[in-house]
């Protein structure tokens, strides 16, 4: 940790940077409490107390001190400029009604546990929504959804996908689903050569991962105009950049933030794109066979 046992972790829209090498276990209570906080403001700078990870304290007037040519300045430029060509002038409305959100997470996690369902849904919405629990059981009652196992990991019933459907090929239509269209078959172009990346990066020597990050990167270039014309139809989009950025930036000491399907991966965060993409066209992957 810093000094007296408090870390300062940079924030660029809920992607971490640190200004200094941190141990391992400050790392991973820094994130923790990191991601607790969900989607945060353009720039921030945060202490996170040795003593208690979970609290995390707003760091006010530290801007003015950043030294634009230092090593702060470069760690969250790349970013900070991905997190502007993205972000409305605006806030603007969802274009869908919360019972869709929700059902649209359901789709996008795919038998997730409710808490899953609820981070997911607070992702696309861009704020927490207090009454996802109720909208969750209302949803079962409904059988829009269904709940099993343990786990109680929900999935959609075939009424709930044709709802969902229905639904957002509304939204759609009304957003403008000829500039969607269009868009979609841009991504497929960045999508063929990511999965190259990415077969490339599992089934070869994993030496080299700065190399990796930065084919990565450059993915992450690509991918922002195409965002940036969603999120001006669709707002819902705009979480994706600041998660496949969070991925990235982990990546680089841990390879498993590239590819492993139990964290928010870069490979997890662009599957999930991929199939909102899908899901907003009323598609399925077996549609680009």
């Amino acid at each position: 940790m810093g000094q007296g046992g408090v870390t300062t972790v940079w924030l660029v829209d809920g992607i971490v940077r640190y200004p200094e090498r941190l141990s391992s276990s400050a790392n991973t209570a820094a994130e923790a409490a990191v991601d607790a906080l969900g989607m945060l403001p353009m720039v921030a700078a945060v202490e996170i107390h040795a003593d208690d990870p979970r609290s995390v304290v707003r760091r006010e007037g530290i801007l003015d001190q950043i030294d634009s040519t230092g090593p702060i300045a470069r760690a969250i430029s790349p970013p900070l400029e991905r997190a502007m060509a993205i972000r409305p002038t605006s806030p603007a409305p969802p274009t869908i009604a919360p019972a869709t959100m929700v059902l649209l997470a359901v789709r996008l996690r795919s038998r997730g546990t409710e808490s899953d369902v609820e981070r997911t849904t607070a992702s696309l919405a861009g704020a927490e929504v207090p009454e996802c629990g109720s909208i969750i059981s209302s949803l079962l009652a409904d059988g829009l959804l269904r709940c099993r196992g343990e786990l109680r990991r929900i999935s959609l019933t075939a009424a709930g996908t044709d709802r969902l459907r229905t639904d957002l090929a509304v939204s759609t239509d009304r957003s403008g689903r000829a500039e969607i269209e269009a868009t979609y078959h841009d991504f497929l172009v960045v999508n063929s050569d990511f999965l190259a990346a990415v077969s490339a990066w599992q089934t070869g020597p994993h030496g080299n991962i700065g190399e990796t990050v930065a084919g990565m990167r450059s993915m992450a270039d690509r991918l922002t105009p195409l965002l940036a014309s969603l999120i001006a139809l669709l707002p819902r989009f705009h979480g994706y950049m600041p998660r496949f950025d969070r991925a990235l930036g982990r990546s680089e000491g841990r390879t498993e933030w590239l590819d492993s399907p139990g964290l928010d991966s870069v490979h997890t965060v662009w599957f999930e794109l991929h199939e909102h993409l899908l899901a907003t066209l009323g598609r399925t992957r077996t549609d680009e066979r």
